[in-house]
C-alpha cells in the first residue's frame, strides 16, 4: 500500500463525482479495477491547490498538471482481531431505488 499527499487544482474538488474522476487519472492501467484507494481532505484556501491524504494499493503516477503528487511513502497496514478503527466518510448517493416496502 502508499500513503500520498495530493493537490489538486481548479474547480474538480468541488464536484465529488469530478474529484473521483481526477484522482483515476493518478493510477493508469488500473481503470476498469476496483478502485483501490481511499481519501480525505487536509486542506482546501480559496485560491490555492486543495491537499489530500491519499492511501492507495498501487503507486499513483501523476499524468496532468491539475493533480500533483507532492509526496509518496509505502507502508505495511497493520491491524488486528478486534481492533476498533476511527473514520468519517462523506457520501453522495449517485442512484435512487424506490423503496419496496412502502404500499
Amino acid at each position: 500500500m502508499y500513503l500520498s499527499k495530493v493537490q489538486v487544482e481548479g474547480q474538480r474538488v468541488h464536484n465529488p463525482y469530478e474529484l473521483h474522476r481526477a484522482l483515476w487519472t493518478l493510477f493508469p492501467g488500473h481503470e476498469h479495477d476496483a478502485r483501490g484507494f481511499l481519501f480525505r481532505f487536509e486542506a482546501e484556501r480559496p485560491g490555492s491547490a486543495t491537499e489530500l491524504l491519499l492511501q492507495s494499493a498501487w503507486q499513483p503516477e501523476p499524468q496532468s498538471a491539475e493533480v500533483r503528487v507532492v509526496a509518496t511513502r509505502p507502508y505495511q497496514l497493520h491491524l488486528r482481531q478486534g481492533q476498533t478503527c476511527i473514520f468519517s466518510i462523506k457520501w453522495g448517493a449517485t442512484t435512487m431505488c424506490p423503496r419496496r416496502d412502502r404500499g
